[in-house]
């Protein structure tokens, strides 16, 4: 099978340098029509976290509050990919300066490390997530 054959795994000649970038900026323009909501998520959770705190007298409202925070970080974790990667990415001009250029590689790799960050963020509350979750079952 050839390189450009797609087979299981999809067309190779698909996968750009960028891909990841231009993944977080297709989930930004997709979460935007939902950012009050995701705002009100945020209060909602650090009231059922404060309050689970002040009133908790048994070891299942712990399990709560858990859940409360895994929450809250989801939801600041897509307003964060929501606020950074909403605006359309910069098009380099061939004609451009040296330091024009110089510039637009330097943010599109703050970008990339931020989308490579943001993705490990996402991972590790995943991970935490589950845990909670299962902590609320037992």
């Amino acid at each position: 099978m050839e390189a450009d054959e797609p087979g299981w795994y999809g067309s190779l000649s698909h996968f750009h340098r960028d891909a990841m970038l231009h993944f977080f900026h297709r989930l930004a323009r997709g979460l935007a029509p939902y950012e009050i909501l995701l705002w009100g998520l945020v209060l909602a959770c650090m009231g059922v976290f404060v309050a689970v705190l002040v009133m908790s007298t048994a070891p299942r409202e712990d399990a709560l509050a858990l859940m409360s925070i895994a929450a809250l970080v989801w939801a600041l974790l897509l307003i964060t990919i929501l606020r950074t990667f909403a605006a359309p990415e910069a098009t380099l001009d061939p004609g451009a300066s040296l330091w024009s250029k110089c510039k637009w590689r330097l943010r599109r790799a703050l970008l990339w490390m931020l989308a490579l960050t943001l993705a490990a963020l996402c991972a590790a509350v995943t991970v935490f997530s589950l845990r909670a979750i299962g902590t609320l079952l037992r």
